[in-house]
């Protein structure tokens, strides 16, 4: 990365091609500069560049595959979710421009690793209006190195397949929204450590017998989960401190001995 936001007053001349720099920042200072004159070429920036100053020599820019492909995945998830504006998203790579709810991490801060629609983001017309949208496409971010999926309170419906989710997966929050059908909790990613489905339209039978291992918190309250449930410590995750299974229509939750429920 680099970074021309402090670049010192009155300095003349600025070389710094075949540097191996692939990102820019700028800020207004960069551009109030005067008298300067910088070679930047040779550098493999990814394209789209930003809007550059006068004094700036900057040669061809270059694609990258695997970021255009992400890009897609993330446009692909984000076009039936017609309540919400993803505006920002429409355009350029994910972590080269700012992508509303969108973190990036990992090696050089170029992996998405978060993904947080607010509500303030879904304040347009509800999915009513939009026939057969707003129904949540998982599939689509599978094989990415998403961690968190916060999309609490967004008006998203549809179901819940966890097979399809990024294995690299360790929180998901889903609760306040509108899906339906039934969740099969065998097939959560195995890196899970948070899940919260509350207050959705959920159904079903519930199966605790493999949950992932590293689960902390699991919320599945104020939804329409039928039967009996069986909470035995063999099969619990042995850090498990959270389970919220209230406001449902359960027949019986057992408890064997020893379960720390």
């Amino acid at each position: 990365i680099l970074d021309l936001s402090q670049v010192p007053t009155g300095l003349a001349t600025l070389d710094l091609s075949s540097c191996g720099f692939n990102r820019l920042v700028l800020s207004p200072r960069t551009f109030a500069l005067t008298g300067l004159a910088a070679s930047l070429r040779n550098n493999p920036f990814y394209c789209p560049l930003p809007p550059l100053p006068t004094w700036a020599q900057v040669g061809p820019c270059r694609e990258d595959d695997r970021l255009a492909m992400m890009g897609l995945q993330l446009r692909t998830f984000a076009v039936q979710l017609k309540s919400c504006d993803f505006s920002s998203w429409m355009f350029g790579y994910p972590c080269m421009q700012s992508w509303s709810g969108l973190t990036c991490g990992g090696l050089g801060g170029e992996d998405p690793v978060e993904i947080a629609v607010s509500p303030s983001m879904c304040t347009l017309p509800s999915p009513q209006a939009f026939p057969g949208v707003n129904v949540a496409d998982f599939g689509a971010l599978s094989g990415m190195p998403l961690q968190r999926l916060r999309l609490q309170a967004t008006q998203l419906r549809g179901t819940v397949p966890l097979e399809v989710l990024p294995a690299t997966l360790e929180e998901l929050d889903l609760h306040s929204c509108s899906f339906s059908g039934t969740v099969d909790l065998t097939q959560a990613p195995a890196s899970l450590r948070t899940l919260c489905l509350a207050s959705n339209n959920l159904s079903g039978t519930l199966n605790l017998t493999a949950l992932p291992r590293p689960l902390l918190s699991l919320d599945l309250s104020g939804n329409g989960f039928q039967g009996t449930v069986v909470l035995s410590p063999r099969d619990l995750p042995v850090n498990l401190t959270t389970l919220n299974l209230a406001n449902n229509a359960l027949e019986s939750i057992v408890v064997l001995p020893g379960s720390n429920a």
